[in-house]
């Protein structure tokens, strides 16, 4: 079984509600320790147990605003460059002053003291894929097509973007439509759901 439908769910929320504006163009990200983000948004966390309060007159000295609140992590505030064109101008930088402009902005946060931590604002995507040996090996290949075994590639239904979503959960009943199943298969005999409803023989 993978990950539990709700932290999916959770994750893909919270990869969308911070992904809301997204890059019109590869080169507007910015190369980090970590991997790719954002190249003007930053998430902070404020010290303390309640929600933020945003100190507006520290972030317009900063030239930032506050650009969302995380409803579940309260004391999270993901901040921006005030306006549009200023967001524009640093997109349009060179990558180097890019990546530089949110260093700048990052230390000048920390060095405030009001904040638990202060990174910038990752891009991440969901790139999962079946590990079935059947799947790997291509004999499924009705799922994804390659043109393995001399077939034509593409020629297949485009499943595997579910992955993406969800790699199973007890949670979700799926019906077959079908002739029959072999109940006795090793991914089904544990995780049939049964009518209590329907008598069974």
């Amino acid at each position: 079984m993978g990950t539990p439908l709700k932290t999916l769910l959770l994750l893909v929320g919270i990869t969308t509600f911070l992904t809301d504006n997204p890059l019109p163009a590869q080169t507007n990200k910015v190369t980090w320790d970590a991997g790719e983000c954002h190249p003007t948004r930053i998430l902070a966390k404020y010290k303390g147990d309640e929600r933020a309060v945003p100190d507006k007159a520290v972030l317009k000295q900063l030239g930032l605003k506050a650009h969302r609140q995380l409803g579940l992590l309260p004391q999270v505030v993901v901040l921006d460059l005030e306006d549009a064109a200023q967001v524009k101008a640093a997109k349009a930088l060179p990558p180097q002053a890019r990546a530089q402009g949110l260093r700048d902005r990052i230390a000048a946060l920390q060095a405030t003291g009001r904040f638990e931590y202060v990174e910038p604002d990752y891009l991440r995507t969901l790139n999962a894929e079946p590990t079935d040996s059947a799947f790997v090996e291509g004999t499924l290949w009705a799922l994804k097509n390659t043109g393995q075994n001399g077939g034509v590639p593409g020629a297949d239904i485009g499943v595997t973007a579910a992955w993406d979503l969800t790699t199973g959960s007890s949670d979700i009943i799926v019906a077959t439509v079908d002739t029959g199943i072999r109940y006795t298969h090793q991914d089904l005999a544990a995780n049939l759901w049964r009518n209590p409803g329907q008598r069974h023989g």
